[in-house]
């Protein structure tokens, strides 16, 4: 390098020096790096190659304390993830008088029925707005005569229990789940039916035979199975209908016609 009249270095020039035999090692002049420029200025920073994010570092920690472990539990071994071994330590720590496991028991309490709550809380919220608002839509479509997609989950198919911050739904909560529940109920209307059919006979042909059966003991029998199928039939009804139920908000009220439409009879005496 050629030094300046002032005694410090010059900048490497532009042009290319003369005799400079380029090759493999040895580029052009004009591509070589400039002092104190990077080779690659878009490159990883210095120092990241082992820096860790904290979204790494909560995925670490979140992995270990659900990891299953086995500890000793009286005379039996029991597995239990690493998080519930430190909260059973410090409570067994707690329980047997130590102050610092006790205040630490009492905070992790009071901490998870916070959390709890609050989560009770917003969820609760978040199904009340839901059915208001779902309901003011098939309100808007009533006064209005007209009709739209399906509300699911139907709002009367939502239940709430403010008392005891409490929600259940008790219908389909797709248009999946609701055509599955069409089928199943389709299907076990038609089986209730012959299923009624058959019992119904079976119960007409019981009661001439009691009617007319001396017999003590073949009596007892007879009421006995008679007793036995009007419990069947009774059963049919409540699955009957507890599957319509969840389908009642669509207009599905046809449960009825198994109970108190007329079914014939096979039987000539009836």
């Amino acid at each position: 390098m050629s030094k300046s009249r002032s005694g410090g270095s010059e900048p490497p020039s532009d042009k290319p020096e003369r005799n400079y035999e380029v090759g493999y090692g040895k580029p052009p002049a004009e591509r070589k790096f400039r002092p104190g420029r990077s080779g690659n200025p878009a490159g990883r920073p210095r120092g990241s190659k082992n820096k860790m994010k904290d979204s790494d570092l909560a995925s670490i920690v979140l992995s270990e304390a659900q990891r299953h472990i086995k500890i000793n539990d009286g005379e039996r071994s029991v597995k239990m993830t690493v998080a519930q071994a430190i909260i059973r330590a410090i409570d067994i720590n707690a329980m047997k008088g130590n102050p610092h496991a006790q205040r630490q028991a009492t905070d992790l309490i009071a901490a998870a029925e916070r959390l709890k709550e609050k989560d009770e809380r917003e969820i609760l919220e978040a199904v009340i707005d839901y059915k208001f608002r779902a309901q003011e839509e098939l309100d808007r479509r009533a006064r209005q005569g007209i009709t739209g997609p399906d509300i699911i989950p139907h709002p009367d198919q939502i239940i709430i229990d403010l008392r005891n911050r409490e929600t259940s739904i008790v219908g389909p909560l797709t248009k999946e789940e609701k055509a599955r529940s069409i089928a199943a109920y389709e299907e076990c209307r038609e089986e209730s039916r012959q299923m009624v059919q058959f019992i119904k006979n079976r119960l007409a042909a019981s009661e001439k035979a009691l009617a007319e059966e001396p017999r003590s003991a073949v009596v007892r029998r007879l009421k006995k199975a008679i007793e036995s199928d009007r419990d069947l039939i009774h059963s049919l009804k409540r699955k009957a209908e507890e599957l319509c139920e969840k389908l009642r908000p669509w207009g599905f009220e046809e449960t009825r016609e198994l109970w108190e439409g007329p079914i014939v009879l096979s039987y000539p005496w009836v």
